[in-house]
């Protein structure tokens, strides 16, 4: 049976919650976990494998679409989905109102290279943010998957589309997307 051995101690009656993460992300794994799931740490955090599905957020500002150029729709890769990996759930939801220019509409997807809204269909970008203003799509859906593994992964994309105006007219605005994930490898 593996162990971890962990940083500090841990009151047991008086913990929060923070008191529990901050000792387990101090941690470091001596071997993988025998009874239970396997842990592995990654940027000096103890996390479950790429098995356990898991939400990966991506704040994406308005300068990096407005880089996209003198165009009306353009995509940024929000992460790559690593080979035999599975998109379970998409989420968006802006943070900042985007502005700018004579843009009258500002909409988002998430999809991949050739399905742009695969993953998550029409966003309105450009409306206020709210706390009831999110896209919202649990539509699942795998890609590359190599027999050995290791296979470069796929991108996953927010495309952005402008209405009246170029991407690079935009002067504010941010969005958060969530991508719920996981692998079979």
């Amino acid at each position: 049976m593996g162990a971890i051995k962990v940083n500090g101690t841990l009151d047991l009656q008086n913990a929060t919650r923070q008191d529990i993460y901050d000792l387990i992300e101090g941690s470091t794994p001596d071997t993988d976990m025998a009874d239970g799931e396997t842990l592995e740490v990654a940027a000096d955090k103890v996390q479950a494998k790429a098995a356990v599905p898991r939400w990966e957020k991506v704040t994406v500002g308005y300068a990096t679409i407005k880089a996209l150029g003198a165009v009306t729709s353009g995509a940024v890769t929000l992460l790559t989905l690593q080979d035999g990996g599975v998109v379970h759930a998409c989420k968006a939801m802006s943070k900042v109102q985007f502005a700018g220019g004579t843009i009258s509409a500002l909409v988002g997807t998430v999809g991949i290279t050739g399905t742009v809204n695969k993953y998550l269909t029409t966003y309105n970008m450009w409306a206020a943010p709210a706390t009831d203003n999110f896209g919202f799509a649990s539509t699942v859906g795998a890609e590359s998957q190599t027999v050995a593994g290791g296979g470069a992964g796929t991108a996953i994309k927010l495309t952005v589309t402008s209405t009246t105006d170029n991407l690079d007219a935009l002067t504010a605005g941010s969005i958060d997307v969530w991508v719920l994930w996981s692998a079979t490898v």
